[in-house]
């Protein structure tokens, strides 16, 4: 089942048959951050707010929710080559004498330096035959032009290779792309890792056909069922990006980053255009999700048994976490911890519970600190360390104070903390 057809079944979502007002979007999605929101724009459908639940991912991958975690870190372990095919919907539909301002992309907040494609990934391949895929912010500049903002990570550093010969790199761009390439082009792998074949692993595993993909001239594939294809080069010149909304719903500021140029651009038939509201939902699990194989390898190294990871909406599926294990010992949850921070640096806290608490339940994971926690034995805090770069508490020198909630219960003399309920469920 493609995207739009999965959506034509979905009961959750609002439907508008007109295009928004300038701000309107993020107004809506912010009163409804779970539906999704369908409206028109510049002829286009424009959905936004699609994988921004846990159920619905699942539903789409055909796995189940509870399954999610170990399928990403599967799919991140194992990865597959997927199919190469000479053929692909969008090449027949090549958009001539194109202008990015007349394709809906879209304004979010009113401090926005521009219309921003926040759905798109690059995909990309150096000169060695290293290939990489991952998100990056664009922000359009004029007819066939954005800015890109690029971080210290892959794309970074075959820019700065490319940047050093004087060349420019070549990139194709890509908007409208299923979960089992979404969530992929989120991990943080090692370089050289091809990203397209973890999500031809995660395809396999759920849906379970194999994912095809279009190999350009220049060497650079993307998935076939891609609704909007932009193939340019990321030039040595630089412009303004932002400012722009992050995830944690604050402002990042102006900054020199390198100017795309946009050469061509291809739609699928009956094309839909994904827009991905910053700072809501669907920006915090994209992002979030694929970090959360990491935390559970780190914490399973000291833990010999893991129940769930979670990075939680209210701290963005970023900066919080809960994890939940089984002790074998007094101290695991101490260890557990100080694993989980390790594995994900830019997280600030961590609840550890047991495995009868839902990971998943803001409530019940709020009942284990309550009933389990003590503050003066139990906490653990962590001074100076580096912070998250999106987190505009952290200091000035970019360290952060961190903290780790043990609410597990103790091994022995435990009756008094287990709840009543759960001898019903035996």
């Amino acid at each position: 089942m493609n995207i739009r057809e999965f959506i034509a079944h979905e009961k959750d979502i609002i439907k508008i048959d007109r295009e928004l007002e300038k701000y309107e979007m993020a107004k809506i999605v912010h009163e409804n951050p779970a539906k999704i929101l369908q409206f028109k724009d510049k002829g286009y459908d424009v959905f936004c707010n699609i994988w921004s639940t846990r159920d619905r991912v699942a539903k789409y991958l055909k796995l189940d929710r509870s399954n999610l975690l170990f399928s990403l870190k599967e799919s991140m372990d194992k990865p597959t080559p997927y199919k190469i095919v000479d053929k692909a919907p969008f090449l027949g539909n090549e958009i001539k004498n194109f202008d990015l301002r007349k394709i809906p992309i879209q304004y979010h907040y009113p401090q926005d330096g521009g219309p921003y494609v926040t759905s798109g990934v690059v995909f990309v391949k150096d000169e060695k035959g290293n290939r990489n895929m991952s998100f990056h912010r664009m922000m359009v500049t004029g007819k066939d032009t954005f800015t890109i903002r690029i971080v210290p990570r892959h794309l970074f550093a075959m820019y700065n290779e490319a940047k050093a010969k004087a060349k420019d790199l070549e990139i194709v761009m890509v908007i409208g792309l299923p979960p089992y390439v979404l969530l992929p082009a989120a991990m943080s792998i090692s370089y050289g890792i091809n990203e397209l074949e973890i999500a031809n692993t995660l395809k396999k595993m759920g849906i379970g056909s194999e994912l095809t993909a279009y190999r350009f001239t220049n060497g650079i594939d993307v998935p076939t069922s891609s609704q909007f294809v932009f193939c340019g080069k990321i030039t040595l010149e630089e412009g303004d990006e932002g400012p722009f909304v992050d995830i944690t719903g604050t402002y990042d500021f102006i900054r020199k980053q390198p100017i795309v140029k946009i050469e061509k651009v291809y739609q699928a038939k009956n094309a839909f255009f994904h827009a991905l509201m910053p700072g809501g939902y669907e920006h915090f699990l994209l992002m979030g999700m694929p970090r959360e194989p990491i935390i559970y390898e780190g914490v399973s190294k000291v833990v010999p048994k893991v129940y769930g990871v979670r990075l939680t909406e209210g701290g963005d599926c970023w900066l919080h976490g809960v994890v939940s294990i089984k002790k074998q010992k007094e101290g695991d949850g101490k260890n557990a911890i100080m694993a989980a921070l390790a594995s994900h640096p830019s997280m600030k806290r961590v609840v550890i519970v047991d495995e009868d608490i839902d990971i998943y339940s803001d409530t019940d994971v709020e009942w284990a600190i309550a009933t389990r926690f003590q503050a003066d034995k139990d906490l653990l805090v962590v001074n100076n360390a580096a912070g998250s770069s999106l987190d505009p508490s952290v200091k000035g020198d970019g360290t952060s104070a961190k903290m780790g909630i043990d609410a597990t219960m103790p091994l022995k003399n435990n009756e008094g903390y287990k709840r009543a309920i759960n001898f019903l469920k035996k």
